[in-house]
């Protein structure tokens, strides 16, 4: 459907509706007269068609007495075909001419739309791969319910094996029996031993609980050993920090004494002379010195003492630890021979348990051989019951089944008549659609031969009764094949009724009803997870169709604003001449500036163009040296060629519109005058302030195009040597990213008065968006 909607919106609008490019007047008695020639199309092409020409035939009918819009009809048609006027000159001579309809320009649109036509066949066809990959998968889903039939056919056949191994399991009991009562006279000499065994193990727990209590006495003995041997290294720890703090005593001392004695020394020097007056000071400071020899001394004798006492304590813990070792190597031989005996102890246990093991099992399965026997013998009663029943019921079905193999045998007597006439009615029918090819081939050859003469349609007319008649015939040969179908049909369902009979005689004779139970839930839970599956992929394929139809949708609304542009446009700026003086009191410079942008066309969708902006170039051809109509001629052109712009963007320069002018502020001090473009003004070298202008080349399409169809590059040396490419968000932050240019030009002068180098004006950073 997508696909038919744009060829029908492209045909209607486009391919059917050209003509060759003429105006029409007055109706003349020979035909009508053309008025003028536009230029670009068929007839302008031609260089035969001159305004006041008269068009006395069309082909090979003549126009004398035709209505204007009757000749307009003819002359329109599907662009790019060739229709044959004939014109009668100013002069009298009559000159043919053949006029292909439409323009060249119009084509490049056409190309567009073809690939838009590719585009949406291209989706098509994915979508057409993931419908029959969807087909695939449910194939799939059928072929493996055809494995789960086959798996039910094997579960038959080993219902059948489990018959077998049932009598299998009589002769195992018989056996087992043989092997039950070796097993009891194995289990009374093991008890014997199980006797002996007994009175061992409890003299291995006797001993076991002497060794015991030995080995806890070992441990509180090494506990209270431990214990001693803390307090004795507590005890040498405080020896020697009182050791530590006598030592550091006697230091302190020794060093007091030192400075006393250098004290007396200093006060005998001084006091030489007063010798009576410092005697009792003296006697006094000996007497103090003397108390303190003494201390001393009594400080020594406890270091000496307390020395002793180490070496006492640590001939005490030299011989505790010896002790420790011996009793060590005690207990470690105590728990060896504890280890063995457990192992033993262990040994005797695990053969007890394996002899009580064995008397169990030996026990279950003299049980369990007793239920065997017992319920083999009730399965065998009521097989031997329901083998009777099914017996009756095999000589009762017999008979059903031989009639109904009577009934398949003329069947399939009827249905072999059947196939042969099936086959006899298909080549008749055959037959007659070769017929009906090759009426409709001759249809179409008379109808491209009658356009628009009358005898021609009766002709058509009839070989359409001729047709009809056919039509009916086919219809009739067909309504047979329908009819031997459908006796083909009755006499399978015939057949797939005697099969079922078939089978229900299968399953009363076989037990599968559990197994087929099992087989349906596999079934039901294979089916869930297809069903879910192929509610995915719809969902998926819904998705896709959403987005395909979003897609549409936008390109029919930019084909409809494509097509109603007219074939000759420009990119939607208006522009005007200005007058502008950038130096006070100087001479205007003549400029060609953008007044206002027209929204949804190629120069505002851009957003490269300004209102305010300087036209400088127009396909390489200078605005300076055209007048604005030939400047406006310049940018008009075919819809959808390319026009390329030079800009120059002035910074600082704040625009304001008011009605249909445009007030410019540019805020410069002293400019020197004689200037003709702000460019040139820009690169005096004698100018004390500085102006910074913005140059580049931006190439667009006639009509409405988006940004992705707009080109920008910097013109300038400087703009190339000083900017830098760097990517941002859109003008409003958002995605798609545009591409922004920044530049930095920066124009210096030096005054000619001044020796010294003037200082450099701010750069000013110019952003425009380059999509």
């Amino acid at each position: 459907m997508v696909k038919a909607t744009m060829i029908a919106i492209a045909d209607a609008t486009g391919a059917t509706n050209h003509g060759i490019g003429i105006v029409l007047g007055n109706e003349e008695q020979n035909g009508v007269r053309v008025v003028a020639v536009q230029p670009g199309q068929g007839a302008w092409a031609t260089n035969a068609f001159q305004p006041g020409d008269v068009i006395t035939k069309i082909g090979d009918l003549l126009c004398a007495g035709m209505s204007i819009t009757s000749i307009e009809k003819l002359l329109r048609g599907v662009a790019g075909t060739v229709v044959k006027v004939t014109l009668m000159k100013k002069d009298g001579m009559e000159v043919s001419a053949s006029v292909t309809r439409g323009s060249s320009h119009y084509w490049q649109g056409a190309q567009e739309r073809d690939d838009l036509k590719n585009k949406l066949n291209a989706v098509i066809a994915d979508k057409e791969h993931e419908q029959s990959e969807s087909h695939l998968q449910l194939q799939k889903v059928k072929h493996e319910l055809e494995s789960m039939k086959l798996v039910k056919d094997k579960a038959e056949e080993s219902l059948r094996s489990e018959v077998g191994a049932h009598n299998n399991t009589k002769k195992a009991l018989d056996d087992a029996r043989a092997s039950l009562s070796k097993a009891e006279g194995t289990i009374k000499a093991q008890e014997a031993i199980i006797k002996s065994n007994a009175k061992i193990h409890e003299d291995l727990k006797a001993d076991l609980m002497k060794l015991r209590e030995a080995n806890d006495l070992l441990q509180q003995k090494l506990i209270t050993q431990e214990k001693s041997r803390e307090q004795a290294e507590t005890r040498e720890k405080r020896a020697q920090d009182a050791l530590l703090a006598e030592v550091e005593k006697t230091k302190s001392l020794d060093k007091r004494r030192q400075e006393l004695e250098k004290d007396v020394v200093d006060l005998r020097n001084k006091f030489s002379a007063q010798g009576d007056l410092v005697k009792p000071e003296l006697d006094a400071l000996k007497a103090k010195l003397q108390e303190k020899e003494k201390s001393h001394e009594n400080a020594k004798k406890n270091i000496e003492e307390l020395q002793k006492e180490l070496k006492d304590l640590s001939a005490k813990h030299s011989l505790n630890t010896a002790e420790y070792k011996s009793l060590m190597d005690k207990n470690a031989a105590l728990n060896q021979e504890i280890m063995s005996l457990k192992e033993s102890h262990e040994k005797i246990t695990r053969e007890l348990n394996e002899v009580k093991d064995l008397k169990s099992k030996a026990c279950n399965e003299r049980d369990l051989v007793k239920a065997k026997h017992a319920s083999n013998e009730s399965e065998l009663k009521t097989m031997k019951d329901k083998f009777a029943e099914t017996s009756k019921k095999l000589q009762s079905q017999s008979a059903t089944l031989q009639e109904t193999s009577q009934s398949l045998v003329k069947a399939q007597g009827d249905l072999k008549g059947a196939q042969t006439s099936l086959q006899t009615w298909q080549k008749r029918g055959e037959e007659a659609e070769k017929k009906l090819s090759k009426l409709q081939a001759d249809m179409q050859a008379k109808t491209l031969e009658a356009n628009a003469l009358e005898a021609e349609n009766k002709e058509l007319r009839k070989l359409k009764e001729k047709h009809e008649t056919l039509s009916r015939d086919v219809s009739n040969i067909r309504s047979d094949c329908t009819k031997a179908k459908q006796l083909k049909e009755d006499a399978e369902v015939k057949c797939t009724r005697a099969m079922a009979t078939h089978d229900k005689l299968k399953e009363d004779l076989e037990k599968v009803i559990s197994e087929r139970n099992d087989l349906m839930k596999k079934f039901t839970s294979v089916e869930q997870t297809m069903t879910s599956k192929i509610a995915e992929l719809l969902r998926d394929h819904k998705e896709k169709l959403w987005e395909l139809n979003q897609l549409n949708l936008s390109l029919e609304a930019d084909l409809k604003r494509y097509l109603e542009l007219p074939d000759e446009c420009g990119v939607g700026m208006r522009i005007d001449e200005i007058m502008k003086s950038y130096v006070p009191n100087g001479p205007a410079v003549r400029q060609i500036r953008v007044m206002a942008l027209t929204p949804g066309l190629s120069a505002d969708m851009s957003g490269a163009i300004r209102v305010g902006d300087i036209l400088v170039e127009v396909n390489g051809v200078k605005c300076q040296d055209q007048s604005l109509t030939e400047v406006r001629e310049l940018i008009m052109g075919p819809r959808g060629t390319r026009v390329t712009f030079k800009i120059e963007r002035i910074e600082g320069e704040k625009i304001s519109i008011s009605g249909s002018e445009l007030n410019i502020d540019l805020s410069l001090q002293s400019l020197q005058s004689g200037t003709s473009t702000p460019s040139e003004l820009a690169s005096k070298s004698n100018s004390s302030p500085s102006l910074r202008a913005l140059i580049f080349t931006a190439t667009l399409k006639r009509g409405s195009w988006g940004p992705h169809h707009c080109l920008i590059s910097p013109e300038e040396q400087d703009v190339i040597a000083r900017g830098g490419w760097t990517h941002f968000l859109g003008p409003d932050g958002g995605a798609p990213t545009a591409l922004y240019y920044t530049a930095q030009v920066e124009l210096e002068a030096t005054n000619a008065s001044k020796s010294s180098r003037a200082e450099p004006a701010a750069g000013v950073k110019s952003l425009f968006p380059f999509f």
